[in-house]
């Protein structure tokens, strides 16, 4: 389902999709309940899959990226451009007030949930809140035949050349091949531009 933005008329002048959720804070239900996909992990997989099973999915537009590497909203975000989602304290930033007052003023909030109700993966390393970021991202094919001379050969993969470059490699401690092997088996494509801020 493609809904106007509530905010339209102030920069949000563009369709986004209402993506079915799993479930929702406050009831186990599956209901309806974001706009965006680039806004957390569950909402990003639910953007995947309406893309996957969308005629429409051509016509919806990217989501832009909102947030910069220091919290902060971009010029994609008109009217809370440098409000910061998390401040450099890892506390709570001026962003989510900036936006609900937003929405009161143009009467378009539905309801408000307290923070109490939502919860936030966070860092191992600082135990502070991680925000998602949508940014554009570079990935390597790990079951993609690799093609030389214009030709490729059916197994010829990453994923085998690596495999095969651990087996015949001297570990030192020996128990390293094992690490190793277990990530390149089991991993999915390859993100090479991993970003941390």
């Amino acid at each position: 389902m493609l809904c106007f933005h509530p905010l339209k008329g102030s920069g949000y002048d563009f369709y986004v999709p209402l993506l079915a959720g799993d479930t929702s804070p406050t009831t186990p239900a599956p209901v309806s309940f974001t706009p965006r996909p680039a806004m957390a992990a569950r909402t990003l997989t639910s953007g995947w899959r309406m893309r996957a099973n969308s005629r429409r999915a051509a016509s919806t537009p990217p989501s832009p990226y909102t947030v910069d590497e220091n919290g902060a909203f971009t010029d994609h975000a008109p009217g809370f451009t440098g409000k910061h989602v998390i401040n450099d304290e890892g506390e709570k930033g001026d962003a989510n007030e900036a936006v609900i007052k937003a929405l009161v003023d143009a009467g378009k909030l539905l309801a408000r949930v307290t923070a109490e109700s939502t919860q936030y993966p966070h860092s191992w390393r600082s135990k502070k809140p991680v925000i998602f970021r949508n940014t554009p991202q570079w990935f390597i094919a790990m079951d993609k035949p690799i093609a030389e001379n214009g030709k490729a050969k059916p197994g010829d993969t990453v994923r085998a050349r690596a495999l095969h470059a651990i087996s015949v490699t001297q570990w030192v401690p020996p128990s390293g091949q094992n690490s190793i092997n277990g990530m390149i088996v089991n991993r999915p494509d390859w993100v090479i531009s991993r970003q941390r801020a």
